[in-house]
């Protein structure tokens, strides 16, 4: 019988924990899952629906409210992925908890300064979440984050790809690593790992999962691309990454058609708009030297073809 909750399985809230354990938890020897498919009609899997041994203890990253926090003294499986997928672990968690139940992610805000800031309504509004995540993408130093890629970093912790999940004999090498360092005799049945391969695959998130960069690059590189289906958190990214160039973009979900709409947006922005900015993120002292050189500029310019003579006058 093997120990309950010995190992500690470290992962992004939405990124496929759950689907982890149940491929550990199906090829123990002694399992008693006799379904090959671990998901529920939502494409969800409820981990004490099934009659599992218990192995592991699932715990985020960094612990979050109402979650486990790990303990340091045992061991831990940790779910790695690149630096640059951050937006993909943000998304797979928004399009697992935040779009079913809006309040499960508001309940630990500051209800306060939610109040003040958006109103009392504001627990209604998408346009609200997507703010809240420009302010959080924004941030120049995040803990939360940080502490992730320290977590996967950690070469005393085993490391399981997130990305084996999307290939049969990645997943397998990965679920064969854990068994023989954790002793576990797993039986693998590829046919099961084919399946849990494609219902991955086709998860709407990981198959989108540089469409942001994407159509950022579009952008720079004066491509057309339609982009009207981005979801909201691609649209955050997008948006902040390009307001770090003193834009400004109009509140809300309602997006663009394609790139070259945003092109023409940013093309002809306002100079009057870029000086008039009060956001949390920009560097005050920056943006005063900034305007102080438009004006040098502007005067320049405008001096620059009267007869130097005038001022003898």
């Amino acid at each position: 019988m093997f120990e309950k909750r010995k190992i500690q399985l470290l992962y992004f809230p939405g990124t496929f924990g759950n689907c982890i354990q149940w491929c550990v938890e199906k090829f123990l020897p002694g399992s008693k899952i006799t379904s090959n498919i671990p998901w529920d009609e939502n494409g969800r899997i409820h981990q004490e629906d099934w009659p599992y041994h218990k192995l592991f203890q699932l715990c985020h990253h960094v612990h979050t409210p109402g979650g486990v926090a790990y303990d340091r003294n045992k061991p831990i499986v940790v779910v790695t992925f690149e630096e640059n997928h951050f937006l993909l672990a943000e998304r797979l968690y928004y399009h697992r908890v935040i779009l079913e139940n809006k309040n499960e992610f508001l309940k630990y805000k500051d209800h306060v300064w939610l109040k003040e800031t958006f109103g009392p309504n504001y627990d209604k509004s998408d346009a609200v979440i997507k703010e809240i995540y420009k302010l959080f993408f924004h941030q120049k130093k995040n803990e939360w984050w940080d502490a992730m890629k320290a977590h996967m970093s950690d070469t005393k912790h085993f490391q399981f790809p997130l990305y084996s999940l999307l290939d049969v004999n990645k997943l397998e090498k990965s679920l064969v690593s854990l068994s023989n360092t954790f002793n576990l005799g797993l039986k693998i049945d590829r046919n099961v790992l084919g399946s849990i391969v494609s219902h991955v695959k086709s998860t709407k998130q990981i198959s989108t999962l540089d469409r942001a960069d994407t159509v950022l690059n579009a952008i720079k590189t004066n491509n057309h691309m339609v982009c009207k289906d981005l979801d909201l958190l691609e649209q955050a990214w997008i948006e902040t990454k390009l307001e770090n160039q003193q834009l400004l973009f109009p509140y809300g979900v309602q997006w663009f058609h394609d790139t070259q709409q945003i092109i023409e947006f940013i093309r002809t922005y306002p100079l009057y708009l870029k000086r008039d900015h009060n956001l949390p993120w920009i560097d005050k002292q920056a943006l005063t030297k900034q305007q102080e050189s438009y004006t040098i500029r502007e005067l320049v310019e405008a001096t620059k073809n009267i007869d130097p003579t005038i001022w003898k006058k």
